[in-house]
């Protein structure tokens, strides 16, 4: 937060007074080749890597210097009694060294395990990230209530592929990106569990690899133009990369629609006592 607010679309020039959220320092390959791709090292400092005894569950978004917000499907339960951590800084997992432990969480109230509605969930580390560089800063959050069309250039990364429809960590532990494309498939694909205002469906079009990119819990970025291009938060992955190799496409929490239990939740969080 700066000044005690979010980095939301709409306020991106208070933001960027500030401090540049959602702005990368090293630029993306947004190249339709580069899907599956290693991305370039830094170049999404907001991303970060959930672990458990140092070893990747799932990935976050880092959108202050205190708090991350990812799928409430990477964990089983609001309690906190096993040693999670934040890797901050990551890109190669086998050299993560910057890590932060997890204070305490809080998932959505009403998140529904067998559908996965209301699949999110806000992280507060158990300390303040000290200052943002090239290499660690915030996303902004989507706000607008819109849905991405066609033409917008949507991304996904992660260091877990499906092949197979088997999950599994890249051999070589590097931060992979994929491009996406907004769809309207979801209801006729998933129609007992998709629900357009609190969800994106998105995918790749024409495609039927079996192979597909983004932990559970990772960030849907959208690029906006404003100054400078900014990458906004619009999605958090939930449910379908497993589906990949049949082409169908994948499903995102919609951050919109989230936004004022995002900002409720970190008051709730900040005014709990620390846990002991």
């Amino acid at each position: 937060a700066i000044n005690g607010k979010l980095c939301v679309d709409f306020e991106i020039r208070f933001c960027l007074e500030y401090n540049p959220c959602s702005v990368s320092t090293y630029p993306l390959d947004e190249s339709p080749l580069a899907s599956g791709t290693e991305v370039r090292p830094h170049s999404l400092p907001w991303h970060v890597s959930i672990q458990y005894e140092e070893q990747h569950l799932c990935s976050g978004t880092l959108i202050d210097d205190q708090h991350v917000l990812t799928a409430a499907s990477c964990f089983q339960s609001n309690l906190i009694h096993i040693p999670y951590s934040v890797a901050i800084d990551a890109h190669y997992l086998s050299n993560s060294t910057y890590r932060i432990p997890i204070d305490r969480f809080i998932f959505h109230s009403d998140f529904n395990q067998a559908t996965l509605i209301n699949d999110i969930a806000v992280i507060k580390l158990s300390q303040h990230i000290q200052s943002f560089s090239d290499r660690i800063r915030p996303a902004c959050l989507a706000r607008s209530i819109r849905q991405p069309d066609v033409s917008s250039l949507l991304i996904v990364a992660g260091w877990r592929m499906v092949k197979n429809n088997t999950w599994s960590v890249s051999n070589t532990n590097e931060l992979r990106q994929a491009r996406l494309t907004a769809m309207d498939e979801c209801s006729e694909v998933y129609p007992k569990k998709y629900d357009f205002e609190k969800q994106i469906c998105a995918g790749t079009q024409g495609s039927k690899r079996d192979l597909c990119l983004g932990d559970m819990g990772s960030g849907l970025f959208e690029k906006r133009k404003h100054d400078v291009d900014r990458w906004i938060l619009t999605g958090i992955v939930s449910y379908g990369c497993e589906y990949a190799s049949n082409g169908y496409p994948g499903v995102y929490v919609r951050i919109s629609h989230y936004y004022d239990w995002i900002q409720h939740t970190i008051k709730e969080l900040n005014e709990r006592k620390k846990t002991k």
